[in-house]
């Protein structure tokens, strides 16, 4: 049986690689790359869709994307993006390289910022050269996938 090209997107690693799938067994495939059970298709462009989780904003989110121009709701989880047939069906391999999909694309990714305190600052007279975590500062990391060629 032949194989087609995909991409599969991973914002909690902000990652972007091709993969081979079966046309055949695209439904089934896409839920094990996705990592989900349900899938909802999110529009990259005209000729490109994802195949997203569609519960991914109702679980614990350690990563999203966007599509670079629109505004609206990140779509959080993996992402399996293929090109769309002349029916408008995603069932091919991409139009586009990998190269100018993670252009277009925006991951995004909660970081934590630790920021270090001397100890002698809360332990006034302390002689030992120490630190420890006085806050943590919660933010959020926007940056276009890395391709990552197998």
């Amino acid at each position: 049986m032949s194989t087609i090209a995909a991409y599969l997107l991973d914002p909690s690693a902000a990652t972007i690689r091709p993969v081979q799938i079966e046309p055949a067994t695209i439904f089934d495939t896409a839920r094990f790359f996705v990592g989900a059970d349900y899938l909802a298709l999110h529009q990259i462009d005209k000729r490109h869709t994802a195949y997203v989780d569609d519960d991914g904003l109702t679980k614990p989110v350690t990563g999203m994307f966007t599509v670079a121009g629109r505004e609206g709701t990140p779509v959080a989880g993996r992402a399996l993006i293929l090109g769309n047939d002349s029916t408008g069906d995603a069932a091919r391999s991409p139009f586009l390289t990998i190269e100018a999909v993670a252009r277009i694309l925006m991951v995004h990714r909660p970081i934590i910022i630790p920021r270090l305190v001397s100890m002698e600052e809360t332990h006034p007279g302390l002689k030992i050269l120490s630190t420890r975590v006085g806050t943590l500062t919660l933010d959020l990391q926007r940056v276009h996938p890395a391709i990552c060629k197998d």
